[in-house]
Formats: structure tokens, sequence, C-alpha cells
């Protein structure tokens, strides 16, 4: 069986570590990965910015950081990146069975909760989209090296994140601005529609070029982010932020 280990190694930002450890599981479950060992810290500032001034020369603090057990096995100086960490996006069938251990993630909670309190979201939301970027990167998606694997990597995780929100939201429940439940699929189908031009647009401004979310399957999308501050928004607002 794999293991999952998550430790709160800092005191300053309040975690629910049941729902945390709920949350990744699921994420770990819709990304098939479960067979593989991965651990998460929670670290303060200071750690953050240690390993960021370490392994990626900034030094200042970010919100996540991944370490990949396959890359330190390959070449210790290039295992820890916010950036890339392998130009392989799957593992291979020839190294499955080998690496059981996927690697470790970083995440700056001093800073993440700065930037929830600025952005409105909700902490475990954004928790939920570190979580699917930095397992992004352990698998090797890279947003930086191209444009092409850009989009890539962030088509690949609101896919992720869009199953994430139609398993922990009630397929028929949409929640507007806090208020009382809807049960309007008209609805539904307006906010999963502002959803995908979102993530369209955001993509097209990181970018500079045109990229259509709509292949990702229009009528199977029942997202209610922006509706209801679900990880899929804030992601689409962390795209919309990269490169500005």
């Amino acid at each position: 069986m794999a293991k999952l280990l998550i430790q709160n190694l800092q005191s300053i930002v309040r975690v629910n570590r049941r729902l945390l450890r709920s949350d990744v599981q699921l994420i770990r479950k819709i990304m098939e990965i479960e067979k593989f060992d991965v651990s998460i810290s929670l670290v303060n500032d200071e750690e953050i910015q240690r390993l960021n001034h370490n392994y990626r020369n900034v030094d200042k603090p970010t919100d996540v950081l991944s370490f990949s057990f396959r890359d330190q096995m390959n070449d210790p100086t290039s295992s820890v990146s916010h950036n890339a960490v392998s130009s392989n996006a799957n593992l291979s069938d020839e190294h499955e069975n080998e690496i059981q251990d996927l690697g470790d993630l970083y995440l700056g909670m001093p800073y993440i909760r700065a930037r929830c309190l600025k952005t409105g979201f909700r902490l475990t939301d954004e928790l939920a989209v570190l979580t699917v970027h930095g397992f992004s990167h352990l698998l090797g998606y890279d947003h930086e090296k191209s444009t092409e694997d850009f989009k890539r990597m962030y088509l690949f995780e609101f896919n992720i994140l869009r199953q994430f929100d139609r398993i922990t939201l009630p397929c028929d429940t949409v929640r507007v601005s806090g208020g009382p439940p809807s049960h309007d699929a008209p609805l539904r189908a307006l906010f999963a529609g502002i959803a995908e031009l979102a993530f369209t647009v955001a993509v097209f401004l990181a970018t500079g070029e045109k990229f259509f979310a709509g292949s990702v399957g229009t009528a199977s999308l029942d997202v209610r982010s922006i509706a209801a501050n679900r990880p899929v928004s804030s992601m689409v607002m962390r795209v919309w932020n990269l490169r500005r």
C-alpha cells in the first residue's frame, strides 16, 4: 500500500489536516497515482524561502516546490522545481515497477494564506489547486519550457480539478454567493460555460496565443467554480496572473 505522508511543520496557519488528507487522497485517485508514495510538508515562509534559494536560486518565499524522486536518482542537482522536474509527462512502464516514490511537495502556508486573503479564495480550495499543480510537476509536466507545454500542463490540471469539483460538490447543486442551493440545470450550464470561457481567456492572456478550452468537452463540463469559489476558479486566477 503506497504511503501518503502529510506533515504540518509550521504553526502560523491553521489547517484542517483531516480534510486536506481526504482531498489529497481523492486527487491521487483522480490522477491515478495512488500506488506511489508521496509526501507533503506544510512549512513557514522562512523554510520555503530557504529551499527556493538553495535549489532554484530565488531568494523569496513561494507557494509550492516539487522534489521529484526520479530526478534525484538521475541528477540530484536538478531535483526540485516549481518549474519542470522531468521532460516526460508520465512514468514509463520500465520505471513504474522500480520507482514507488513519486517525490515530495513543500507548501509555503503563510504565503498561500496571504494570497487567499487577497483573492478571496478558500484556503482548502487553494491547497487542492497547488497539490494538483505540484503532483503534475512530479509527473513531468512543465509550464515554462514552451507555450505548448504551458497549455498542455494547465489543460491537464483543469481536467483534474473539474473532476475534483464534480465529486466534492453535489452534482445537482449550485451555491451562488453563499446563498441557498439551486437545482436549475440551465444555471449549472451557464456557470460551466463561464468557467470554460474564463479558463480560455486566462490561458490567452498568459500565453498570448489563442487556445480553446472547449477541447476538454463543454458538454461534459460541470464546474460550479465561478459561483462557488471552487478550486477550478482558483486555478483560473492562477493562470490569469502567472505571467503578468
